[in-house]
């Protein structure tokens, strides 16, 4: 078959063996206008390509080999005495830009070489789920040569799984911008102790690193150099790892002992460390970094960490009282970062765990070494060690907006007047022993005066959300689900500040009486929503009013209510009510339909008849239609 002007060739779920069955065919082929290739679920396929024909795929750029469960190499190179030399020196596939790799559980390598191989455009090179990936370019003829060779070192023989590495001076790429890697095999290393070809993979920019069950570090320290364009490294769940940068082969280790190595991270604006059990530093020996233009840092999950934070002022004491002698840190004196005010000076958005961390190591950090620090989240925190904001306010937070607290223990996190007046968002997720926001007894000062997002989620609140003297005159969204010690949602004192809000929703709140309580010191004749358009009232089986308090309330933009499973609610409100924009209440269980009675409070009414008359006539129905049969 000759097809001279094919650009697209996809093979989807195919039974053959070979995409090209023998060398003649392979010579007729008319490939070399094929620009995306793409092969899927072909289960019979060992591999893709010869090695004669791939000079013909001059224009090729997106190749793509998903789940094909029996590939084991992309290029194969023929048994025979002159092509045995291997791809010495060779350029594969000059314009491809693309290549993804995908579940392909058998994949042992691209292809055989014993010079080096380059691919000089290649700009993405994604590795998905293949677990037998031992190295992109092997020195071995056969497949089989690497698993031989690890059952002898685990004999005892010479070869160590160290040296097992997924690049090596066999490969280069010298435009890659975004390398991932997913779901890998038995290497410890992605780069060996070899030599890195000149220029390879100093163009890179994103970089991810997730699944890889045996790696000990990312890098070894001669890449490091090379990492001048990275913007973006989420490491992700790899259960070995122990170090971002591993030792060096190629300094005198009393020489590295003795000198403080500096990494600076000129373009890095997102870093990811997440979910590394055994994570205990970024580099063994003394160093500092430096992340002139990172936005955003997650550290969660690396519970083997001494500390997150240490101050730099502090290892440069160490040094200094030191003085001539040799010296070395352990990794339980290392903190993962050394921090001083040219760390982090652009630094905006912070993701914590716990992190193993010890239960002061918070009260050593200073506001200065995070000047633009607005967004925080705390997350997985097992122990109610401290009231996380008593400190970080204090040291960390003093221009904090955004507030997020996930999966954690704290029992309260608001502890002193005046605290994070400039917050704007306050999110709390699954905190199963918060049982207050703010303790009635201390000040509020201006706390949450600015907030305009509050969003709590499967917390052990009592009774009301916020004390009466909250004032929410900035708030725009009000979202509450799942917090079943709430009997209350905020008193009408609180109420009438939130003039501008726009969404409120409150569901799966098991003991919620009052969405409003209508009990307070202060009398308030009316509470008036200027700004709300949506109102969700879901899953609450306690609920019998929004408030029942008399007192008039206006609600001159609400267009959309959402009324579902609420089974004692009776009526909206006693006193006045204002809904001039408001046509319809969506209800009824399992589906949305549209009701209205004229006003908000006629419909609630005629709705909470209907289920109240509804079982009743349906057994009335039944009882009827038993008491009618005729008799035998």
């Amino acid at each position: 078959v000759s097809c001279p002007n094919l650009e697209f060739l996809k093979l989807t779920s195919l039974d053959f063996q070979k995409v090209w069955p023998d060398e003649q065919e392979v010579m007729s082929c008319n490939v070399q206008n094929l620009k995306i290739f793409i092969v899927e679920g072909c289960h019979n396929l060992k591999y893709l390509f010869l090695s004669n024909m791939v000079e013909k795929f001059v224009q090729l750029n997106v190749l793509d080999i998903s789940d094909c469960k029996n590939v084991e190499e992309v290029i194969y190179l023929e048994r025979s005495l002159e092509e045995k030399q291997g791809m010495a020196a060779k350029t594969l596939f000059p314009n491809l830009e693309t290549l993804g790799l995908a579940k392909l559980p058998k994949l042992a390598r691209f292809c055989y070489g014993n010079g080096t191989v380059l691919f000089p455009l290649l700009i993405n090179l994604w590795i998905w789920d293949c677990h037998l990936f031992n190295t992109f370019i092997s020195a071995d003829y056969l497949i089989g040569d690497y698993q031989p060779q690890i059952a002898q070192q685990e004999e005892g023989n010479s070869l160590n799984l160290d040296d097992l590495s997924l690049f090596s001076e066999k490969v280069a790429f010298p435009s890659l911008k975004d390398l991932r890697i997913t779901g890998m095999g038995k290497w410890q290393k992605i780069w060996g102790k070899e030599k890195i070809i000149v220029d390879s993979f100093c163009e890179l920019n994103f970089f991810l690193v997730q699944d890889c069950e045996r790696l000990f570090h990312i890098f070894p320290l001669k890449m490091m150099e090379r990492l001048k364009k990275l913007e973006e490294m989420p490491i992700l769940n790899c259960d070995s790892l122990e170090q971002i940068v591993g030792p060096s082969h190629e300094v005198n280790s009393s020489d590295a002992s003795n000198s403080t190595a500096k990494f600076v991270f000129p373009k890095m604006t997102v870093l990811r460390l997440e979910k590394l059990p055994k994570l205990k530093c970024f580099y063994s020996n003394i160093h500092t970094t430096e992340w002139p233009l990172l936005q955003e840092l997650r550290v969660t999950g690396c519970n083997k960490l001494a500390e997150t934070f240490g101050e730099n002022e502090k290892l440069i004491s160490f040094l200094e009282s030191q003085g001539e002698r040799q010296i070395e840190i352990t990794f339980q004196q290392h903190p993962l970062f050394w921090v001083s005010e040219h760390t982090f000076p652009n630094l905006e958005r912070l993701w914590l765990g716990e992190n193993g961390i010890a239960k002061d190591w918070h009260r050593q950090l200073r506001a200065k070494y995070f000047p633009k620090l607005i967004w925080l989240a705390l997350v997985g925190f097992t122990e109610n060690v401290f009231s996380p904001l008593d400190c970080f306010i204090q040291y960390l937070l003093p221009n904090l907006e955004t507030l997020q607290v996930y999966d954690s223990f704290f029992k309260d996190l608001f502890p002193f007047e005046g605290a994070l007046a400039r917050l704007k968002e306050l999110w709390l997720f699954e905190l199963p022993e918060l049982t207050c926001l703010w303790k009635e007894e201390i000040p509020l000062g201006q706390c949450f005066s600015n907030l305009s997002i509050l969003e709590v989620h499967g917390c052990k609140l009592e009774n009301i959300l916020v004390p009466s003297s909250v004032s929410f005159k900035n708030l725009t969204t009000l979202q509450v689900s799942t917090c079943n010690g709430l009997k209350n949602l905020v008193t009408l004192q609180t109420a009438k500040s939130m003039m501008l809000l726009e969404t409120m929703s409150v569901t799966d709140c098991q003991m919620m009486k009052e969405v409003i309580a209508s009990t307070s010191d202060v009398v308030v004749d009316e509470v008036v929503f200027i700004k709300l358009k949506t109102l969700e009232l879901d899953s609450l089986p306690s609920l019998s009013r929004f408030c029942s308090g008399n007192c008039t309330f206006g609600f001159p933009s609400l267009e959309k209510v959402l009324m579902k499973q609420c089974p004692q609610l009776q009526i909206f409100c006693e006193g006045e009510l204002n809904t001039p924009m408001l046509k319809g209440v969506e209800s009824t269980e399992g589906e949305c339909v549209e009701r209205w009675e004229g006003d908000l409070n006629a419909t609630i009414r005629q709705l909470f008849v209907e289920k109240v008359a509804l079982p009743c006539l349906k057994e009335s129905s039944i009882t009827g239609a038993t008491s009618s049969q005729p008799t035998p």
